[in-house]
């Protein structure tokens, strides 16, 4: 599974840059609130990676890994909601269905590629 394991860390860094980004920006101001601190962006980044280390463990195993989707789904959906959904909008979307998909896949669960399988648990 060293294949999962180099995608965490090209993948991952792209969900969490895009929420850093957000959160800089124009901090210069004084007012910008993101709704969200570098606390949140690293449990985040905690999520992610314990989703890989659930996948690497599953062996193979569709139910495990459909297991796995729907946890990581369902964590990061506490904790948007924790940062008044303004963790996880559209730009940060945009990576993390890939992000999920891809290596359920790589994983071993049959889809086809582009299917949405954080759809039925997703809020974000």
């Amino acid at each position: 599974m060293e294949k999962l394991e180099k995608y965490k860390e090209l993948k991952n860094d792209d969900i969490l840059r895009s929420m850093i980004d957000y959160m800089n920006f124009d901090e210069g101001e004084g007012e910008f609130d993101c709704g969200y601190s570098q606390k949140d962006i690293d449990s985040c980044g905690n999520i992610l990676d314990n989703y890989i280390d659930q996948l690497v463990r599953a062996d193979k195993s569709e139910k495990i890994i459909l297991k796995s989707v729907k946890k990581v789904v369902l964590e990061l959906n506490r904790l948007n909601e924790k940062c008044n959904h303004m963790l996880i909008e559209t730009d940060q979307r945009e990576y993390l269905c890939p992000f999920i998909e891809d290596l359920a896949i790589i994983a071993g669960l049959s889809i086809q590629k582009g299917e949405d399988i954080t759809l039925e648990w997703r809020e974000w």
